[in-house]
């Protein structure tokens, strides 16, 4: 068995001859993975040795490079050869690893979490010049940068797992078209007439036996035919999710579905006028330390990409979260994290726990409803009315709230308390209610709803 070893790294001062013995160890891995028997803790071991020098693009930090050095302190030809062609390797022997061990995908260990974070943004970088070489050899580092990735098995990977990155696979398979295209009509050339028909025909060649491969592999094996659809949000209500369903001919009744725990941190912003205007939404970020409870529903491709399209705009980034039961599980979030946080209105946070109950029968509800706080469900002026409410020796009248300093005015506080009564943390006192106070009068009554206080002076306390 062949041993593969990671011996990856920037030198500390521009060095070209350094550069290129890097570049040629790259490649010599990836001929290795390609043609030898590796072993598996050979492979995870590189994978994430590797992963830990990709560094984040300063003024797009969703694309993930292997450059040796800063692309600013590069010119336009070395930028190719020594930031972008590393990544290219670099992006060629992750696609690699994953085609052979598709575990890593959902590992929960350490090489998992470096594939799950790294290999998106690594795609992603690899399309920051479309693939092509620099100035007239444009056509040429085309060529050469696809023949990386087919030697690969990205064809495979693509038809696969094409939501990792779906610039990645769009652009890979648009470029592929293309060379076909330029080598039927004879147009293999750049700009001083060098030809490049010979090496173009062998990546087709490849490229095509790779296809084939991939089709019998499907024919053989029984292609996929669903996937899971992670829902963190108001999705995870399987009332809320039939709505969903009904403009892709789904029901819910009828859709396998099951609790899914992925990494990551759940957070509440922007707004939607569905849920109330001015009110936030759920976001997904697979970049911060944490857990998040989704539930998984198995789902058609074509119901998949409804569902995306009915998200909009605020969600158009999908992101690959592991595999569960031999199929990929896929989730959509925002381009990037978002800065405008912003809390839930009251009907959302009970949708989000009526569906968390549903998916997890075994959690008390009040540990769910403080999952949904400690992730920014309450707003400062619900937090300050409840601190107010909590640490009062017994009920509070309506209008002796607004007057506290600490607290919100009249208008904001009724609001608070409405949030509040909505999502179960606190009661009106049945002796206000008897007395005909609504809750919006000053002389209703209002205490926390006992079995909740320990979640909240541990949670809310806390926060505040």
């Amino acid at each position: 068995m062949k041993e593969l070893i990671c011996t990856f790294y920037r030198p500390e001062k521009v060095n070209i001859n350094e550069f290129c013995g890097i570049i040629t160890k790259l490649e010599d891995d990836l001929d290795t993975l390609c043609n030898e028997n590796i072993d598996a803790s050979d492979i995870c071991e590189y994978v994430y040795r590797l992963a830990g020098y990709a560094r984040p693009l300063k003024r797009d930090p969703k694309m993930y490079f292997l450059g040796l050095d800063e692309p600013e302190n590069m010119p336009g030809d070395a930028r190719v050869d020594f930031f972008y062609r590393p990544t290219y390797l670099g992006a060629a022997i992750m696609i690699r690893s994953v085609m052979l061990h598709p575990e890593l995908l959902n590992a929960a260990d350490r090489y998992g979490a470096a594939v799950k974070i790294t290999l998106p943004g690594i795609l992603l970088g690899c399309t920051g010049r479309e693939f092509s070489g620099h100035g007239y050899d444009w056509l040429k580092g085309l060529i050469e940068t696809l023949t990386i990735f087919t030697k690969a098995g990205t064809a495979q990977f693509v038809e696969k797992y094409p939501y990792i990155c779906n610039e990645f696979s769009d652009l890979y398979i648009s470029s592929m078209n293309m060379i076909e295209k330029r080598v039927c009509a004879d147009t293999v050339k750049n700009q001083w007439g060098e030809d490049y028909t010979k090496e173009a025909q062998l990546l087709l060649k490849d490229y095509h036996g790779e296809a084939s491969a991939s089709s019998e592999s499907s024919s053989q094996e029984e292609k996929p035919s669903c996937v899971w659809y992670a829902s963190y949000g108001s999705n995870i209500n399987s009332t809320r999710f039939q709505e969903y369903l009904d403009s892709c001919g789904g029901d819910v009744s009828t859709t396998e579905s099951k609790p899914f725990l992925t990494h990551g941190t759940l957070y509440f912003a922007a707004s939607s006028e569905r849920w109330g205007i001015g009110m936030g939404v759920a976001f997904f970020d697979e970049e911060s330390e944490g857990t998040v409870l989704t539930r998984i529903y198995k789902v058609s491709h074509e119901q998949i990409l409804s569902i995306q399209s009915q998200e909009g705009s605020k969600y158009c980034r999908s992101l690959m979260l592991g595999i569960v039961d031999g199929l990929p599980v896929y989730t959509f979030t925002s381009p990037e994290k978002r800065d405008d946080l912003n809390a839930p209105s009251a009907d959302y946070v009970r949708t989000i726990l009526t569906g968390l109950k549903e998916a997890y029968p075994g959690v008390s509800e009040t540990v769910l409803l403080s999952y949904l706080i400690k992730h920014g469900a309450l707003n400062d002026n619900a937090r300050k009315v409840l601190t107010y409410i909590r640490r009062a020796p017994h009920a509070v009248k309506l209008g002796k709230i607004a007057e506290q300093e600490d607290c919100p005015d009249i208008d904001e506080a009724t609001a608070a308390i409405q949030f509040l009564l909505g999502i179960g943390l606190i009661k009106q006192d049945s002796r206000s209610i008897r007395a005909g106070h609504s809750k919006e009068d000053l002389d209703a009554l209002f205490y926390t709803v006992q079995e909740k206080r320990d979640m909240i002076d541990q949670v809310v306390f806390n926060v505040i």
